[in-house]
């Protein structure tokens, strides 16, 4: 007798890389092998604005 074929539903994370819905259990995306701990678009670095100099 054949037994009745299940489906199980792994919980899925969406990449920021590729926008796309991939396995969160794996730590590199299935689609584009991006590291899916990491964002997208690296860290800004905040530049403090240059001291204006006065007119006289």
């Amino acid at each position: 007798m054949l037994q009745a074929l299940t489906t199980v539903s792994l919980p899925q994370i969406y990449c920021r890389s590729c926008h796309l819905a991939t396995r969160s259990d794996m730590t590199r995306c299935l689609h584009c092998n991006k590291l899916l701990i990491e964002p997208a678009a690296p860290k800004r670095v905040l530049r403090r604005p240059k001291a204006r100099r006065h007119s006289r």
